[in-house]
């Protein structure tokens, strides 16, 4: 009954503070609970294996929207196509994994549940490649979907550790996510981004809306694109970060053993 209770006033709170999607969520999963279970159609399922067999694009040639906010050097290394060296790491590996069963589970949900816009052929409109061809970005959102009927939403699934988890449940967004929805904004037209935060240690959910383009973080994000695009005019490569190799982001860079050395040249291509 305490847990009944509690449910309750999550759904509660979510109506008031302006939540669109997951009290719709809360709906589908608790009809779910009085049936079988959460279900997907074979139609779902088809199209869930074919994007998990999906060859990932070629990175190289371009800068990632979820990469805006990191290290400039790193961002143009990738664009250049230099040889990214990762060392084995069953951890990273358990999470890499694991978070892309999150993305799929997620967006078979909400293809379920019939809020996924889909595409001219009638294919729900998941795993969209997107780019802004003139400044060299690309990327690819996890879903579009109508809410607040004819309203068009990008939502973004993010899978998160207790110490996100909890600052994200006060709002609290970090600065990469943003950059990265105002990018896919820029480069779709769409107003509207939100993200979709799965907690991994309890499988609660919740939504948080992205600032519009007119914030001045999306001003940074269209500063960030064309410093990127100025060292390719030069031909030059950013600085490297002040503290390497000590910096927390030199740490997983697959490209930080290159970096001291590295030159610019010419994008190699496929």
């Amino acid at each position: 009954m305490a847990r009944e209770a509690a449910g309750l006033i999550a759904r509660i709170k979510r109506y008031r503070s302006g939540q669109i999607l997951t009290p719709l969520i809360d709906q589908y999963l608790r009809e779910q609970s009085t049936k079988d279970g959460v279900q997907f159609s074979p139609e779902t399922m088809q199209l869930l294996a074919k994007l998990h067999l999906r060859k990932p694009r070629y990175r190289g040639g371009s800068f990632s929207c979820s990469s805006l906010a990191s290290c400039m050097r790193a961002q143009m290394l990738n664009y250049l196509d230099y040889e990214q060296i990762v060392l084995p790491n069953e951890a990273r590996e358990a999470i890499f994994f694991n978070g892309n069963w999150l993305h799929l589970k997620w967006q078979g949900i909400l293809i379920e549940m019939g809020v996924v816009a889909r595409g001219p052929t009638g294919v729900p409109m998941v795993e969209q490649r997107v780019s802004l061809p003139n400044q060299n970005v690309e990327g690819t959102l996890d879903a579009i979907c109508n809410l607040n009927h004819p309203t068009q939403w990008i939502v973004d699934i993010k899978g998160v550790g207790p110490g996100y988890w909890t600052k994200m449940k006060e709002g609290w967004i970090p600065e990469v996510y943003i950059w990265q929805q105002h990018a896919y904004m820029m480069a779709t037209g769409i107003p509207n981004a939100m993200l979709l935060v799965e907690s991994k240690a309890t499988q609660e959910y919740l939504e948080l809306h992205i600032p519009p383009l007119t914030d001045s973080s999306a001003l940074q994000v269209q500063a960030r694109i064309a410093a990127l695009n100025k060292f390719i005019d030069l031909q030059e490569l950013p600085p490297m970060l002040k503290h390497y190799p000590r910096d927390p982001q030199c740490k997983q860079c697959p490209f930080m053993l290159d970096c001291p050395k590295a030159v610019y040249r010419e994008v190699i291509p496929l």
